[in-house]
């Protein structure tokens, strides 16, 4: 096995102290002291914030609520996303317990004096090395970087007693890490804890020299160096000893090196749990914290997760392990260094930065024939909620980055890096784009307007990639094809999981095409082409618009896909800030960014689209346009659109089969499954329900009204769509403790916060509908006598009904795929097949995320399936008995 403990470097205390201290230093008032000696009968349930994943730990605390004698709830999530959730909510949290993966979340918590001191005798259970300063937190367990090797193609590696070793130029684009993860932060504070902050700096620019591979997760890396696309990976011991508990000794190439004494490269790093503040459960929450101490839960820690026991005397047969007090023996307890709090301003100024690596067309200054008037009251008062809702984030967004002040803002808005990223992402999103613009268009003109074998099929298949999470698909290239990581794999992601955004408007838009209008073109001599450039694309062109604007604000908005390519955009970037620092300040200013950047968009999209509009009258003639004969395109044409499906639906479908028939953790577990299938279910009809009443008033009055009043409702809804789901999360986080207390981590606000984000999906489409709707039947309505109401009941809505359709449908399955929000506001103890997804990757369990994976591409489907049915069906031409119905006038709105 490779693995010699006789000389095993740790830097433990001075790094443990480190990586809490940072955080904790600078504090002068004393925290609140938990409860000693008082009985663990609370007045409700033990809540606990976890940080650490629910199939690491999930059996442990399922044991801690006999041992505890009350109740427990438990809420899974990154321990950063958690931390930065605790901070928000203060006073105000239900949480009694914080059970983390670092002990830096701890460190930002104690700083903050929300954490309460431990009695002594708890403190007592654990040697000093492992626990806060001022005994504000424990170590529950312990975990020791190694160094990963292939030793086919690094045996030497295996000789190797410090980290400095793997900084040879011959081991050029071998080296893989994971940069955005807490274990390889935590490896950098103990590089500027023993080095000086000049010398971690030198030791990071040795290393981006190389062109490390970066990735996700230590699961990844490790992954990778057993693959062959990396000779060496540095990771945390335990995930070695998972793999081959799972797979097999026999069957994992790589090893690990442990080095040796005083080298940062054998950080040791803990998990850890503090009490939360003032608590309501504080003897409960105490009694919680002995447990995990206790010898049944470290036993726990050494055999089932491969950690190390923080209390002496706990063995284990299951691995190799030396007990955490053995390795430490020589050491005695090092001096813990007090360096300044790194300033969140520092980061990305010089040396590399190793820790990272249809929506509503807005109105024009012209429109086909809008109302006369001041808006109805009707309309404009819910369109005045509608935007309130939306920009409950950016309200928030301006309270954090007010709190910094006007210097360090623009400290942050000049800073080289912003620019970098400004371009990076318009740059992806405008790719991405045009792709999506392209592929969609020819799909839809395929299916709608040829004799294109299977037409109806391929029309639906087109359709189902809306179905596939972009981070499934991501993770199935990046998986099997490594070296997609970067833009053209993230591009290939977007592309292949958004056009059916301009598919499917563009085909409904096709479909309701006039024939009439295109016979008059051709019978006044104009050609095929000039007809369709100025008949047939005039008409489409505000649907391609609405798809394309969807498009650039998911490409804007996705963290899934940048993430695990390992490309550098906004979100990514926006959500590692959160994550590598718990100053909320440089996070909340680049949102603020993103926010001006999707602004932008939908002006210049806007105007691009001109002054020149037109609208029909009446459904037009009841009949079909003509079918174009390929000839011999024909095969061509087939060809490419089954590459699209293989692409974008076929090769994820083939690595989720993959997923199910491979490993020892394959299998279906009944008992969640179907719970988190109900609960997705549940809360995506919710979330669109909401979504699509907030977008109806604010689709007619974009289609129906000008005026600045209209477009600033309009652009306000957009506002939420773009920023991160954490971003939309902790801002919720924030109204909800303050001012919606009795809906806090409640249903309803988890629904407000899908309302935020995916409310323009279903404006687009309402407006759309509304826009090629005949408003003359809304003038005759009005001359009749009708009031706004009325008219807007009686004749309006039953016009927009296939828009409102789609639109209710776009964002159920927008919901189903939606995680960051999901994970942070959701009841406790509520899973989705999302969050249940996210629990099993995140310990490399691909095979067992695999049901949940299939789960949702098929609930997903339903939707997608029902969405093209929708728009093929209710976008007919409608046979009527009127003469205005059956007509069809072409409306000029000026020109340019």
């Amino acid at each position: 096995m490779n693995i010699r403990t006789t000389r095993r470097a740790v830097v433990a205390a001075v790094t443990l102290a480190a990586v809490g201290s940072l955080a904790a230093c600078g504090t002068d008032e004393p925290a609140a002291e938990a409860t000693d000696g008082a009985t663990t009968e609370a007045a409700g349930p033990l809540t606990i914030y976890s940080g650490r994943n629910e199939e690491l730990v999930g059996p442990i605390l399922d044991q801690l609520e006999a041992a505890v004698g009350t109740d427990v709830e438990v809420r899974y999530a990154g321990s950063s996303e958690l931390a930065a959730q605790l901070l928000e909510e203060g006073e105000g949290t239900d949480a009694d317990l914080f059970f983390s993966q670092d002990a830096g979340a701890l460190g930002a918590l104690a700083k903050a004096d929300r954490l309460a001191t431990l009695p002594e005798d708890v403190l007592g259970l654990v040697d000093a090395r492992y626990r806060d300063d001022d005994g504000r937190w424990v170590a529950t367990s312990a975990r020791a970087r190694v160094l990963a090797y292939d030793p086919g193609q690094v045996p030497e590696v295996e000789k190797f007693t410090g980290i400095d070793e793997i900084l040879d130029e011959k081991y050029q684009g071998k080296i893989a890490y994971a940069p955005t993860n807490a274990s390889f932060q935590a490896f950098v504070t103990a590089l500027r804890v023993d080095r000086g902050e000049d010398g971690a700096r030198q030791w990071l620019e040795d290393l981006a020299a190389l062109e490390p591979q970066a990735y996700d997760n230590n699961n990844a890396v490790l992954d990778a160096v057993d693959g062959g696309q990396a000779a060496i990976g540095l990771i945390n011991h335990y995930y070695w000893y998972e793999k081959v508990a799972e797979q097999g000794a026999d069957a994992v190439t790589a090893q690990i090196r442990f080095l040796d004494a005083d080298d940062p490269g054998a950080l040791i790093n803990v998990a850890g749990v503090g009490v939360l503040a003032g608590s309501d459960a504080e003897a409960a929450a105490v009694a919680a914290v002995e447990y995990l101490l206790s010898d049944e839960a470290q036993q726990y820690f050494a055999d089932t997760t491969a950690e190390y026991p923080v209390v002496d005397g706990i063995t284990t047969t299951e691995h190799e392990l030396t007990p955490l007090s053995e390795l430490l023996r020589l050491h005695g307890r090092p001096q813990r260094p007090r360096l300044p709090r790194r300033d969140p301003r520092d980061a990305g100024r010089g040396g590399p930065d190793l820790t990272a690596t249809a929506t509503p067309a807005p109105p024009t200054r012209g429109r086909p024939r809008t109302a006369v008037g001041r808006p109805p009251a009707v309309l404009v008062v819910p369109g005045i909620i509608a935007a309130a809702v939306a920009l409950l984030p950016i309200g928030y967004l301006l309270v954090r980055a007010g709190e910094a002040g006007v210097a360090q803002v623009w400290e942050i808005l000049w800073r080289d890096r912003t620019l970098w990223l400004v371009l990076r992402s318009l740059g992806l999103a405008a790719a991405v784009t045009a792709a999506c613009v392209a592929i969609g268009c020819a799909l839809a003109w395929l299916t709608t307007r040829t004799d294109l074998p299977g037409r109806r099929t391929w029309g639906v298949v087109a359709a189902l990639p809306l179905a596939v999470p972009s981070f499934v698909a991501a993770y199935a290239w990046i998986s099997v094809v490594p070296g997609l990581a970067g833009f053209w794999g993230t591009f290939l992601v977007l592309t292949a999981s958004s056009y059916p955004y301009v598919f499917l408007p563009v085909a409904a838009a096709l479909r309701r095409v006039d024939p009439a209008l295109e016979e008059v073109s051709r019978s006044l001599g104009r050609s095929a082409l000039r007809t369709y450039l100025t008949v047939t694309a005039r008409q489409v062109r505000p649907a391609a618009a609405a798809g394309a604007l969807l498009v650039a604000l998911y490409a804007l908005s996705d963290f899934g896909t940048p993430s695990l390519m390992r490309y550098d955009v906004f979100t990514r970037v926006i959500h590692t800030s959160y994550r590598a620092s718990f100053d909320r300040t440089p996070a909340a200013v680049l949102s603020l960014v993103l926010v001006v950047l999707t602004i932008a968009i939908t002006v210049a999209e806007a105007r691009s689209r001109g002054r020149a509009g037109a609208a029909r009258v009446g459904g037009g003639a009841a009949r079909t346009p003509p079918t174009a004969r390929l000839g011999r395109a024909g095969p061509l044409a087939l060809a490419g659109t089954t590459a699209v499906a293989a692409v974008a639906l076929g090769y994820p479908a083939v690595v989720l089969t993959y997923w199910m028939t491979r490993g020892n953790s394959a299998g279906l577990e009944w008992d969640r499954l179907l719970p988190a299938g109900a609960s997705t279910l549940w809360v995506a009809l919710l979330g669109a329900l909401a979504a699509t009443a907030l977008a109806v008033p604010v689709g007619v009055l974009a289609a129906r009204h000008r005026g600045r009043g209209v477009r600033a409702i309009e652009h306000a809804t957009y506002a939420g769509h773009a920023l991160p789901g954490i971003v939309v999360a902790l801002a919720l986080v924030f109204f909800g403790v303050r001012w919606a207390e009795p809906i806090y981590q409640r249903t309803p606000l988890l629904v407000l916060a899908y309302a935020v984000l995916f409310m323009p999906a279903a404006i687009g489409s309402v407006r759309a509908a509304v826009a090629q709707s005949p408003p003359r039947l809304e003038e005759v309505a009005r001359s009749l006598g009708h009031a706004p109401g009325a008219v807007l009941r009686r004749v309006t809505l039953p016009l927009a009904g296939p828009g409102i359709a789609a639109g209710f449908a776009l964002v159920t399955l927008t919901v189903m795929k939606e995680l960051p929000a999901t994970l942070l506001l959701r009841p406790t103890g509520m899973d989705t097949l999302a969050t249940r997804l996210w629990t099993e990757t995140g310990v490399g369990a691909y095979a067992a995320a695999a049901p949940y994976a299939v789960a949702l591409v098929l609930l997903a489907a339903v939707p997608t399936f029902l969405l093209t049915r929708v728009q093929a069906r209710l976008v007919a031409p409608r046979r009527t008995g009127t003469a205005m119905e059956n007509g069809h006038v072409l409306e000029e709105t000026g020109g340019d």
